[in-house]
Formats: structure tokens, sequence, C-alpha cells
């Protein structure tokens, strides 16, 4: 065999070990495709999970705020009742108490 031809049988080679190779590797990338697939459609399911368990937590949180301003009126209601009561039941004890010291002495 001469060079030239010991060459070109050499690239043959070459190119048929290549193609081996690549096919390899094309078939690994296949196997990762589904693999990827699978795992894109997993991760898509967490998301819409997420994103409904985020709505429904945005709604409860409306739904606190809501209910804590109204505890909060309520309270101020309450609180401005029993300051009346308290005065009240202060200028009562002390009519009281002017009018027993009045007829004591």
């Amino acid at each position: 065999m001469n060079q030239r031809a010991y060459a070109n049988h050499g690239s043959t080679r070459l190119c048929a070990a290549g193609e081996r190779n690549i096919d390899v590797r094309v078939g690994a990338l296949e196997h990762n495709v589904s693999d990827i697939r699978e795992r894109l459609t997993r991760i898509e399911t967490t998301v819409e999970h997420i994103a409904g368990t985020t709505s429904e937590l945005a709604r409860v949180l409306a739904e606190l705020k809501h209910e804590i301003s109204t505890q909060g009126i309520r309270a101020e209601a309450i609180r401005s009742e029993l300051i009346k009561w308290f005065v009240g039941t202060a200028l009562v004890f002390a009519t009281l108490a002017f009018t027993a010291a009045k007829y004591t002495h």
C-alpha cells in the first residue's frame, strides 16, 4: 500500500468510528431528551400546584385582613363604651360622696 492509499484507508476507519461514536452520542441524547421531558412534566405539575396554593393563600390572607380590621373596629367600639361607663360611674360615685359628705357635716 502506498502512502496515499493508507491515508485514505485510515480516514475511512476514522469516519466509520466517528459515525459509530455519533450514533452512540445521538442515542444518549435521545434518552436524555425523554428523561428531560419527564422531569419537565413533573416541574410543570409542581408549578401548577404552587400557583393554586399561592392563590388560595392570597384569598385566606385577604379574609384574615378583613376579619382583623373588623375586630379592630369592634375593639374601638367596646373601648369607647367602657370609657363612657367608667366616666359615668365615677360621676355617680363622686355625686354620692359629695352628697354623703354634705349630710354628715
